[in-house]
């Protein structure tokens, strides 16, 4: 179990203070709160590169308000100076620096970039010693480098639809990691497209390296869409992929207030920076426990809710635990200057990996509202003509979903309503069939899908902080 939190709160220094105070930004809505410190947590990791795991996971945000989504702008509040080139300010005058050669010439940086890896090609073609072609190549690196930062400021994060280049493929940083924002209609429209016809952009995508040679790019997914977008064709689409993208549905309204905003922005920005420089640091062996052992209810819920997802989940999730782990036990660390026995760092971890887990735990109890993980086996996509067409009639009769749904008979039929029933996706009175918000459908999971009791060990120190 959990370690009692000590009767005498110690002193928090302004990172301390901030973190506590993300952890409880979004009091009385336990949704809320879990999923903008996951979308935290999972942003973190991602933007440390390939330090804590080769590939980061993916998320994006499901915001149920008609307003912008308020989880979102939390996280680039959080990391703005690394969000800062995605989303640059209108310029007035030319952004490149004065040691850049090129003085903002598009067409002469392109020209000169697409000299650059055919000269490589070249030399790789009249197989000299490594010596001659470094002494050959590393002008072009230099043209190389500095053209791929006047063309593509953003190259640790960018807009899904503008990081993949007609010329270069996708175009990151030295490390070959990108995250690929889909929050914009067109990023959202991208996305959908190549999901269809061109998964080859998320599964391996292309590039070159800082050496010019052709490189599979390591891509995670970050961002926001609208409720109404988030539809079963999407939900199916996304599941296809190995590798998990976790949606974080959210209602909220109000602006998240945290505390020394400023000292926790410095801090994340130098922690994943740092981290981005030694990749493979901090990589995780999924067969060792958690160093928290106290959660194993938690990782019974997220492999119980895995069960009947595509592919192997329960493996990938198992990994993600352990992996995650870590991460929440170096942020914490960075947070607290570095002292493992802090008690302070010790109930941040705790809070951190537990809500973050807890967020997850929402997430994929969230993909049932597709009657993903319902258990229906070959039922499932006559499960999904139903779903869709009670939702956009409202309610509806059995015998009009009869008609609807003819694959099946009467009996098949009525064992599928009563498993998506009790799967909380609609109600029923008499012979009438009602849809279920999704809003409500999530306020009832945790009771449906047992979640445990979710008590933070840092809330005696939001009260001494206070």
């Amino acid at each position: 179990m959990s370690p009692e939190p000590s009767t005498t709160s110690p002193q928090l220094n302004p990172p301390e203070q901030a973190f506590v105070s993300l952890l409880h930004a979004v009091p009385n809505d336990d949704l809320g709160r879990c999923t903008v410190v996951t979308a935290a947590v999972l942003s973190i990791w991602q933007l440390a590169g390939s330090a804590f795991s080769v590939s980061a996971p993916s998320f994006l945000l499901v915001n149920g308000q008609e307003t912008s989504d308020e989880a979102f702008e939390t996280v680039v509040r959080l990391m703005h100076p690394i969000f800062s080139p995605a989303f640059p300010p209108p310029q007035t005058v030319s952004i490149h620096p004065e040691t850049n050669d090129f003085r903002g010439d598009r067409d002469h940086i392109r020209t000169t970039m697409r000299a650059a890896l055919a000269s490589r090609r070249k030399l790789a073609a009249r197989n000299l010693d490594p010596a001659s072609v470094k002494r050959q190549l590393d002008p072009w690196l230099d043209h190389w480098q500095q053209g791929k930062a006047a063309l593509f400021p953003a190259l640790e994060i960018n807009h899904y639809d503008q990081a993949f280049d007609r010329d270069f493929g996708l175009v990151s940083g030295h490390d070959d990691c990108i995250s690929l924002i889909v929050l914009s209609e067109d990023s959202r429209t991208a996305l959908r497209r190549d999901l269809a016809k061109r998964p080859d952009r998320l599964l391996a995508p292309q590039g070159f390296s800082n050496q010019l040679d052709p490189v599979t790019k390591r891509v995670a997914l970050t961002g926001s869409l609208p409720l109404k977008e988030w539809d079963t064709e999407l939900v199916n689409a996304t599941l296809s992929l190995p590798r998990p993208l976790f949606y974080l549905p959210h209602f909220l309204e109000r602006r998240v207030v945290i505390e020394h905003l400023r000292d926790l922005v410095q801090l994340i920005c130098t922690f994943t920076r740092l981290h981005r420089r030694h990749p493979g640091a901090h990589f995780t062996d999924s067969n060792q426990p958690p160093l928290l052992g106290y959660f194993p209810a938690y990782e019974n819920l997220i492999r119980r809710l895995s069960t009947g997802l595509p592919g192997d989940r329960d493996f990938t999730h198992r990994t993600l635990i352990r992996q995650l782990d870590t991460v929440t036990h170096h942020i914490a660390l960075a947070a607290g200057h570095g002292s493992l026995d802090s008690s302070v760092t010790q109930a941040m971890h705790a809070d951190l990996y537990r809500t973050t887990l807890r967020g997850i735990a929402y997430s994929l109890a969230a993909l049932k509202y597709h009657a993903h993980g319902v258990g229906l086996g070959s039922h499932r996509p006559a499960a999904g003509e139903v779903l869709s067409h009670v939702r956009l009639r409202g309610d509806v009769s059995r015998r009009n979903l009869q008609r609807k749904v003819y694959t099946l008979n009467a009996e098949n039929l009525g064992h599928l309503l009563e498993r998506l029933e009790g799967a909380g996706l609609f109600s029923t009175e008499g012979k009438m069939v009602r849809p279920v918000s999704f809003e409500k459908f999530l306020k009832v999971t945790p009771a449906r899908e047992r979640f445990s009791t979710c008590r933070l060990d840092t809330t005696v120190l939001l009260r001494a902080s206070a």
